[in-house]
């Protein structure tokens, strides 16, 4: 994928992390959460930090180019926004998709793995 897509794709994904932590931050919809309040920020917290890591592959894409480690962490920092995050929102819907949350976590960690050992694959290359 071009860099240019991955920074989009977290540039949007942290537009709606914003938007939803508004939307938690104020009002009777705060109030109504509960409980579930605190899973929620949770579940926000995660979304725009992994929203900045998709920037970050990007980012990586454009200066050191188009690397296959890349694309695996990009991929699994997505596929934890999805599965870890949004599995946390749709749950505050009660829809009772919690069972992913945990995939969705290890997700971002082994992202987190994979983007390390592509930096240090790259700097012993250098």
């Amino acid at each position: 994928m071009h860099p240019g897509l991955w920074i989009a794709g977290g540039a949007f994904s942290a537009m709606i992390g914003v938007m939803i932590r508004a939307s938690l931050s104020h009002g009777e919809a705060a109030m109504a959460m509960g409980p579930r309040l605190h899973a929620l920020l949770a579940a926000n917290d995660m979304h725009l930090f992994h929203s900045l890591a998709l920037v970050a592959i990007g980012i990586c894409m454009g200066v050191f180019g188009r690397k296959l480690l890349l694309t695996v962490a990009g991929g699994l920092f997505a596929l934890g926004l999805i599965l870890f995050a949004g599995v946390i929102y749709v749950n505050a819907a009660a829809i009772g998709l919690g069972f992913l949350t945990p995939v969705g976590g290890v997700a971002f960690i082994t992202g987190w793995l994979v983007f390390a050992i592509w930096a240090i694959r790259d700097w012993r290359a250098s």
